[in-house]
């Protein structure tokens, strides 16, 4: 039978899925294919002035070989093109002074942001993989030096915190879903939010190893 914190957790997971989801529904909705365009523009420029260019190449070159990968060479976005832009200009061409009351622009305009956004989510996935082999040593050592502190503290029977070990749980869930939140976020962004969700992050790995509890 799960226990009350396992069951907290799993309300919090749907809670922050059914956030996701509204958030990306409102940008698909709302948001215009011209200021996804924006955003991408002003953030590799962003991404130019903090890191240089030859690490902004870097992002741009992972970025659009990813969306090639994806959307490109799998054909998926050409193929929603053809079910919801070229099918109905066939419908069109079959029926005379069709009035399809904006649908055909609609939908258009709403395929490009996605594929937009999808984009934009790629750039910033980039933006953290080009961090990530910066902290693989740090993060090596972090989880380390915290396992050594466990032992000590196993064999010495000190005290171990349940309150510090869930609440880093909980900040390492907070973060991944907050990482999430960004990815999608249709707002030009520094690139280094990454080193500093990534040490926040350590810093949480390293208080839950340390503070899990004894072996009976």
């Amino acid at each position: 039978m799960a226990s009350k914190s396992d069951r907290r957790s799993w309300r919090l997971g749907w809670i922050w899925l059914i956030l996701l989801f509204l958030e990306l529904s409102f940008v698909i909705v709302f948001v215009t294919p011209e200021s996804i365009a924006g955003t991408i523009k002003s953030e590799k420029a962003t991404c130019a002035a903090h890191l240089g260019l030859d690490a902004c190449l870097e992002i741009k070159d992972s970025a659009e070989g990813w969306y090639r990968t994806v959307a490109i060479d799998s054909g998926i976005r050409q193929a929603t093109y053809n079910y919801l832009i070229e099918r109905f200009d066939r419908t069109y061409n079959t029926v005379e002074k069709l009035d399809d009351r904006g649908f055909g622009l609609w939908s258009e305009r709403l395929l490009q942001t996605c594929w937009g956004s999808l984009y934009l989510i790629l750039w910033r996935a980039a933006t953290v993989a080009a961090w990530v082999p910066w902290f693989l040593a740090l993060a090596i050592a972090t989880i380390v030096d915290a396992s050594v502190r466990w032992r000590i503290q196993q064999w010495r029977f000190t005290y171990r915190s349940p309150a510090i070990h869930y609440i880093s749980i909980y900040g390492i869930q907070a973060i991944f879903f907050g990482v999430l939140f960004i990815f999608i976020m249709p707002f030009s962004i520094s690139p280094l939010w990454t080193p500093v969700g990534i040490l926040t992050v350590l810093v949480f790995s390293w208080l839950l190893v340390s503070n899990m509890m004894k072996r009976v």
